[in-house]
Formats: C-alpha cells, structure tokens, sequence
C-alpha cells in the first residue's frame, strides 16, 4: 500500500521511532480485533472501550509524524490515520464486523512492512 511505502521511507530517512510504532500498531490491531468480536456477542460497552483505545491510538500516531522532517510523508500519513478514525468510527456506530475486519487488514498490511525493515535484535 502507499502507506506502507511511506513508513518504509520514513524508517529510511532515519525516523527512529518503528519500535514504537509496532508496540502502538500491535495494541491497535488487538483492540481492533476486540471491537470486532465485542459488535460479533453484543457487548456494546466492551465495543465501546475498545474503540475508545483505538481513537487514543490513532492519536498518539498522528502526534509522532514529524511534519518538519518529512513533511509529505507525514502528511499522507496524517491522512491515512484520519481516514481510520473515520472507519472506526463508522463500524462502531454501524455495528459493522466487516468494518472493524477491513480495517484490521489496512493496520496488519503496515505492520509487516514496519517489521520487515527494522533490523532483527
């Protein structure tokens, strides 16, 4: 995806920042995936505070783009996370499986390529 070129590019111009951006794409995945089962049984509170950490989540990542240093890239990214908190917020309201699962898919897609060009330990 275009996103996932734009981490690749941020990773490249000497970001520093991946490892944190993995740990906050991996709880967002989870919370994503526990929104989705939580709209699957009806539990319309759990739904809500997992979405409630997604929204935090985005967040925290529109605040690490360095729009100085990058700023295209950190743009298109803003954009990218605005365009979730949209989604979240439309499978939330909607009650839609298939929304949260779609945007689980985008997340996951930019997640690989975050770990694939991080040096192993």
């Amino acid at each position: 995806t275009q996103v996932a070129r734009s981490y690749k590019q941020i990773e490249l111009a000497g970001q520093g920042r991946s490892e944190l951006v993995i740990s906050l794409y991996d709880t967002l995945i989870a919370q994503l995936r526990r929104a989705r089962h939580a709209t699957k049984i009806k539990d319309i509170s759990s739904r809500g505070d997992a979405v409630a950490t997604v929204l935090d989540l985005l967040g925290e990542l529109r605040q690490s783009l360095d729009f100085d240093r990058a700023p295209d890239l950190a743009t298109e990214l803003n954009q990218f996370y605005l365009h979730a908190t949209q989604e979240v917020l439309l499978a939330h309201g909607r009650a839609d499986e298939d929304g949260f699962s779609e945007i689980v898919s985008k997340f996951v897609s930019v997640l690989e390529v975050w770990k694939e060009i991080l040096p192993s330990p």
